[in-house]
Parts: C-alpha cells; structure tokens; sequence
C-alpha cells in the first residue's frame, strides 16, 4: 500500500501544510505577470509579450501542482515531483524576467521580485525534505552533498539575476581571444559535471527512502 499522510510524523504533516501555504503563494505571485504579458502595460513601455506569459503560466502551474501534491492523502512519489515543481520554479522565474526586463527599459527591476520567487522555492525543497527523509541522516547527507555540487550553478543564477555576469566576465577578458574561449569552454564543463552529479545525489536522498520501504516489506514505499 502507498504511505498514507496519516502515517507521518508530526512534523512531516506540518511541513505538507506549509508546502501547500508556499505552492499558494507561489501561484499568486504568478497572477500580476500574465495579467501584464498577457495584456501589455503602458506604464511600462511594453505590449503583451506571450512568450514571457509562458513562464508566468509555467510558474502558477508550478505553484497549483504543489498544492495540489500537498492535499494529498498518499505522498506516492511525492519527492520528485516535488523536485520537478522547483525546477519549473527556478526556470519559469529566472528566464521570464530575464526576458521582460530586456523589453524596454521602463521596466522596474526585478531582482527582488524573483529573490522571492526562489525564496519560495527553497522553502518547498527544505519542506520536501523533511516530508520525505524525515530523521534519516544518511539521506540528508547524500541530499547536502548534492545541493554542495549545485552551488556553482547557483552562483551564477545569483549573478545573472544581480545583473553582475560583468564581474566574471571582467576576469577572463584579460586572457587572449584563444584562452577565453578555452577558459569559457572549461567552466560550462565543469558547471555541467557539478550540475549532474549534484542533481543524481539530490535524487539519489529520495531514491534511498524508496530502497528503505521496500527492504521493510513495503515495495511501492518512497
């Protein structure tokens, strides 16, 4: 049978309570940007950019997905689609106002609003944790190792979104047109390896609980 929510400990049901609280507010947060890319907004010098509504759209789905997963009575692969409502998250949010604020330049800065955006996504990563491994050290272990290997690549979402790429930039220019692209080459490499190796780690704490039930006799346990 799949682990039914009245089977967790207590502190597990919270956190189900505070991933539906942050799937919400995620959700919310998405409703003002359709309304604008949808429909333009003059203050801003812009017109309906639907490309960019796509990413609001990805985000509000995100956010209904995750409060939706939170009211559920069995929490059945409840981890990684959990993990997949953050990388829609972090996407939808990155890319959608990375693209907005390149239509004109009336348009406000964004940073705050997309700090928030992932604020609420590391909220559901940590509540999802504690949903999922609860007092297991040996997953939270595997879970830190691979957030450690994700550090670079966020670094760099950190940069982008603080609009300092030119810091990184500035440090390889000094280098010959041959060294920069060899220098460049290297780092999407390297962040490449880190990213994959750190997303299996981060899947691998989820897939250790799955092992754990089935060892106990209960074979669809994650």
């Amino acid at each position: 049978m799949e682990r039914s929510v009245t089977q967790l400990q207590p502190i597990q049901r919270l956190a189900l309570v505070g991933v539906v609280v942050l799937g919400a507010l995620t959700a919310l947060s998405a409703l003002p940007g359709l309304w604008i890319t949808v429909l333009g907004y003059e203050k801003w010098g812009i017109g309906p950019q639907f490309l960019i509504a796509g990413f609001e759209a990805m985000t509000l789905a995100a956010g209904v997905t995750a409060v939706l997963l939170g009211l559920r009575k069995e929490v059945q692969g409840f981890g990684i689609a959990l993990l997949c409502v953050a990388g829609a998250i972090f996407v939808g949010s990155l890319l959608g106002a990375k693209m907005l604020q390149s239509t004109s330049d009336q348009v406000p800065s964004l940073t705050n609003f997309v700090k928030l955006r992932l604020a609420l996504m590391v909220g559901l990563l940590a509540l999802t944790g504690v949903v999922k491994l609860g007092t297991r050290p040996d997953c939270w272990r595997t879970l830190v190792l691979g957030g450690a290997l994700l550090a670079p690549l966020g670094y760099i979402a950190y940069l982008v979104v603080r609009k300092q790429t030119g810091e990184l930039t500035k440090r390889v220019d000094q280098f010959s047109e041959v060294g920069q692209m060899v220098i460049w080459l290297a780092l999407a490499i390297v962040v490449g390896i880190l990213t994959i190796a750190g997303g299996h780690f981060v899947i691998r704490a989820f897939e250790m609980t799955r092992e754990a039930g089935a060892k106990a006799g209960d074979a669809k346990a994650e």
